[in-house]
């Protein structure tokens, strides 16, 4: 049992969104000092949280650090923005390979009937 314990206990500090539940615990409680421990230990496992850098700008504006607060919502936007960059559908035509296997040209979000797929026989 106490490996497992163990097991756990080093996979959550290697976790992020254990450091930030656990934040988001004590900021509730309104202990600010370890929420901000807690979600700047979140940011050093993960940087490109979005999530992670507003939770941070809530404890410095409830510290009173407004300045901060700001400086951390625009990193959280910063971040958002690449992100969404990654994630967005391309709007050029896309190669699909129909059922018939032969290559077509589609756009992005389209499908293929599943069907077409079934009555094949492989």
């Amino acid at each position: 049992a106490e490996q497992y314990e163990a097991a756990i206990h080093q996979f959550n500090e290697r976790n992020p969104y254990h450091h930030f539940a656990r934040g988001q615990v004590a900021f509730t409680a309104k202990n600010l000092v370890l929420a901000k421990e807690l979600f700047l230990s979140a940011l050093r496992l993960k940087k490109a949280e979005p999530d992670f850098y507003m939770a941070l700008a809530k404890v410095y504006a409830a510290m009173g650090d407004e300045s901060r607060a700001e400086e951390l919502r625009q990193k959280a936007q910063v971040v958002l923005v690449s992100d969404e960059a990654i994630y967005r559908p391309s709007s050029e035509k896309l190669r699909l390979i129909d059922s018939s296997g032969i290559v077509g040209k589609g756009r992005a979000g389209t499908t293929i009937s599943m069907d077409r797929f079934d009555n094949q026989s492989w």
